[in-house]
């Protein structure tokens, strides 16, 4: 399976943290999904939809919610509860940076026409 838009890929989600790269069962297919989901929300929130050159803040966004998703897939590969909570805190805090800029009509127009 492979994500209907294309923000963002396995690898680039799997790239935000190192536990989740270490996880056999979460498979690229897992993933995918995630990022599918993803997808739909980031379209929802603008309005539009993205293809061709995928502008860095929708990948950014789409990799990080995906990410987060993977962690909570299987937290075992990090120390303990605390640990995958703050990795999530962190990846949390550069969505919700993320999706601030996302509020300005601005970027958004910016973003749609490839700037």
């Amino acid at each position: 399976m492979v994500s209907t838009y294309g923000y963002t890929t396995a690898a680039k989600v799997r790239a935000r943290s190192n536990y989740i790269v270490a996880d056999p069962t979460l498979t690229d297919d897992n993933i995918d999904i995630y990022i599918n989901n993803v997808e739909g929300t980031i379209n929802g929130i603008c309005k539009c939809t993205y293809e061709g050159t995928i502008p860095p803040l929708i990948e950014s966004i789409a990799s990080c919610m995906a990410a987060i998703y993977a962690i909570t897939f299987d937290t075992t590969g990090f120390a303990s509860g605390s640990e995958a909570a703050l990795a999530i805190d962190v990846i949390w805090a550069c969505i919700a940076r993320d999706l601030g800029f996302l509020q300005d009509e601005r970027i958004q127009e910016s973003l749609k026409k490839g700037a």
